[in-house]
């Protein structure tokens, strides 16, 4: 991916890869947002959204580890900083708040990380999960905007 932002003979970010990013700044933008300002290795900026990532701890001065998603054909980079207690391809117990037989046969069930965040899983079959299970075992697929992506493993029974 060759961008405008980047002389052709100098290093660049890769799609894939993780680098430093210093935070920089947190501003304000016209959409009423606030964002985060990133500083790359190579001395450009970049904005994140502050909102998903709020929960993370971040300061100004604060030196971040950040995924590069994607670059589009524009030159705009997708960052993902590290999430503080998730890694992609492990596996996690998550609190059970809610499950929910629906009419179709799908079982839907709202967990909650460990930041609090809301997460909505869906079993396609009909699946009866017994009333005692308040957590539930889930490998980490990826995180995107802060939030876990989960594959279900197991249900794990509270301890009484």
């Amino acid at each position: 991916m060759t961008s405008y932002f980047y002389p052709e003979d100098e290093l660049r970010l890769s799609e894939g890869k993780y680098y430093p990013f210093l935070v920089y700044n947190l501003v304000k933008l016209q959409d009423s947002h606030y964002y985060f300002v990133l500083e790359d290795p190579f001395k450009l900026r970049h904005f994140i959204p502050e909102e998903p990532y709020y929960k993370y701890g971040f300061n100004i001065g604060d030196l971040i580890k950040c995924h590069v998603d994607r670059i589009n054909c524009t030159g705009r980079v997708f960052l993902e900083p590290l999430h503080p207690f998730y890694k992609s391809g492990q596996f996690y117990n998550f609190d059970i708040e809610l499950i929910e037989y629906l009419e179709n046969g799908e079982t839907r069930m709202e967990i909650s990380d460990c930041l609090g965040n809301k997460i909505v899983l869906h079993y396609p079959e009909i699946t009866k999960v017994d009333p005692v299970m308040r957590s539930i075992k889930c490998k980490v697929q990826q995180i995107k905007k802060g939030i876990p992506e989960l594959e279900i493993i197991t249900m794990l029974e509270v301890n009484l």
